[in-house]
């Protein structure tokens, strides 16, 4: 994780702090869950996996993550779930 945030300093600059004042509640919200639950807890129970299961049975559920986000979008900040997205949550299912 923090390799990330040393990689992104470089992006950093004054008009990406000041995007990031005006940022509201919501907004800030929405970068919390993606910094939480999708990528920090998501990475821990990943590594925690692999210690107790093969690297080809965890690998497997990587791609649930895509349709976990697909269906928190929609059940937390109601976004439309169209049909390609659908589409593209069938073609991930079928792989």
């Amino acid at each position: 994780m923090l390799g990330a945030v040393l990689l992104a300093l470089p992006l950093w600059n004054a008009t990406t702090l000041h995007l990031l004042a005006q940022l509201n509640g919501r907004g800030l919200l929405a970068i919390l869950y993606l910094a939480i639950p999708c990528t920090y807890v998501a990475s821990l129970w990943w590594y925690g996996a692999l210690k107790t299961l093969d690297a080809v049975e965890v690998t497997i559920y990587l791609n649930v993550t895509t349709l976990l986000a697909l269906l928190w979008g929609s059940l937390i900040f109601h976004e439309e779930i169209r049909p390609l997205y659908l589409a593209g949550a069938a073609c991930i299912i079928a792989a």
